[in-house]
Parts: C-alpha cells; structure tokens; sequence
C-alpha cells in the first residue's frame, strides 16, 4: 500500500501488509518504546486505520482466547 506514514505506523503496516493476522505482540514491537503497556497500540492502530480507510482498507481485531488479540489488515466491502 502506497500511503505516507510516520515510521510507527509505517512499520506496522509493513507487519500487516501480508494480510495475515498478527499478535499484538508483533506489533507492539513496532513501538519506539516497546517496553511500555500493550494498551499503547491503541492509539496507533487508530490513527494508521483512519489513515487507511478511505483506500478502502481497515484492520480487524481477532481475539483468540488464551493466545490474545490478533490484528489483520482487511479489504472493505464498498457500502452500496
């Protein structure tokens, strides 16, 4: 996806662009301070979703009971 990102952002797209789904471990690593609390990828998942929504993209969140939440990078289904 060709879309200017600051680089915590870019690099958890860099993560999601597979379209697989990702631990929130993976992509709390992406974070400059990757030792502060899993919340912290709060904030950027939202600002890189907004940033990706009007190309028609979103990131879901799976959570996956004792494993945790996974995040996957999506296609939209355009509203008709």
């Amino acid at each position: 996806m060709n879309i200017r990102l600051p680089p915590t952002q870019r690099r958890m797209m860099d993560v999601l662009q597979d379209g697989l789904p990702h631990p929130a471990k993976e992509l709390h690593a992406c974070l400059y301070d990757d030792q502060g609390p899993m919340k912290n990828i709060s904030a950027h998942l939202a600002w890189l979703r907004s940033a990706i929504r009007p190309l028609g993209n979103g990131i879901i969140a799976l959570r996956n009971g004792e494993q945790g939440t996974y995040y996957q990078l999506v296609r939209l289904i355009a509203n008709s």
